[in-house]
């Protein structure tokens, strides 16, 4: 830049490259073509320009390491979770919505979620939102059974022989886990 006259102080470099570093001197020259002994300099790095995300994160939820069934009401819920900005809230419910209490801050990992304490199939929803505000349209989902009821009692009976013994019992039975072991 050049600025003529003694009040001029502006002046606007166009061409710069974001993100490279740069050193301007601003020095003062007469028409003689004499300058300054001293010259004012200073450093700096333009910025690359803010770009507003407008994509909603995406993710994945796991229910206690992924198992199907859990005996217990309070389980651990591992969330992975990506976006092209940070991601700095979430709700994570059994009910159908979030309300505007049950947002939290974004954590990866969760060690204690409470289920309704009720036997049967629970279904758990996240919502994850960015720093510009863009929220998942639809939840993740991830269900699990709750089965805190154990399996009927079997009864057992035996036999004795010399040197043996047969033994024999009616199968346990449970209405919600079908393995038994």
């Amino acid at each position: 830049c050049t600025a003529t006259g003694a009040t001029a102080s502006t002046c606007t470099v166009t061409g710069l490259t974001n993100g490279t570093s740069y050193t301007v001197t601003v020095r003062a020259r007469n028409s003689a073509g004499s300058s300054a002994a001293s010259a004012a300099s200073a450093s700096f790095r333009p910025a690359a320009p803010v770009v507003a995300d407008t994509s909603p994160p995406t993710g994945t939820l796991t229910l206690a390491g992924g198992a199907a069934f859990t005996a217990t009401p309070t389980i651990p819920v591992l969330i992975t979770a990506s976006d092209a900005s940070a991601i700095t809230g979430m709700c994570l419910v059994t009910t159908g919505t979030c309300g505007a209490s049950a947002w939290q801050p974004f954590s990866p990992s969760i060690p204690s979620f409470a289920l309704p304490n009720t036997p049967g199939l629970k279904t758990v929803s996240l919502w994850l939102r960015d720093e510009w505000g863009n929220t998942t349209a639809m939840p993740l989902t991830a269900t699990i059974t709750l089965d805190d009821v154990p399996p009927t009692d079997v009864a057992l009976t035996s036999t004795s022989s010399q040197g043996a013994i047969s033994l024999s019992w009616t199968p346990a039975t449970d209405d919600r886990s079908p393995t038994l072991r």
